[in-house]
């Protein structure tokens, strides 16, 4: 069993990952960060299995909702209970291309499971500021 401390910071190396591989538009990296069953929801979509992450990612990679953006990371909150956990993180995205910015902030709400490859996310809920407009 690893300690508080070493769990805390791989769960944190999660967190960093995750926003890394969104933004190396390269699906396989980010979808490796859940479990094989992992869920993502959001509102672009959800998606739940490796099959359906992949097609969600990439098609918002081809869409170019992730183009020119840095994602980038908050406060995070982890409880750890064993070999599970559930977190809270606060996000924003930066605008690099066009005009630098935030141009969207808001939350993912976590639970993590353990796994032989390390933490991974088992379900991701993320949600968008007000202040961000989805379109219609």
């Amino acid at each position: 069993m690893k300690s508080d401390a070493e769990d805390r910071l791989a769960l944190r190396e999660l967190y960093d990952a995750y926003q890394l591989a969104i933004d190396t538009h390269e699906a396989g990296p980010w979808v490796e960060l859940f479990t094989s069953d992992g869920v993502y929801e959001s509102p672009f979509g959800s998606a739940a299995g490796r099959d359906e992450l992949i097609a969600a990612i990439s098609q918002w990679h081809s869409s170019g909702i992730t183009a020119g953006k840095r994602h980038l990371l908050g406060p995070v909150s982890v409880t750890i209970d064993g070999d599970s956990a559930t977190g809270h993180a606060t996000y924003f995205i930066l605008e690099v291309e066009n005009s630098a910015g935030v141009v969207a902030s808001g939350t993912y709400e976590d639970r993590f499971v353990r796994s032989p490859e390390g933490w991974r996310i088992a379900r991701r809920v993320q949600t968008i500021d007000p202040s961000f407009p989805l379109g219609d």
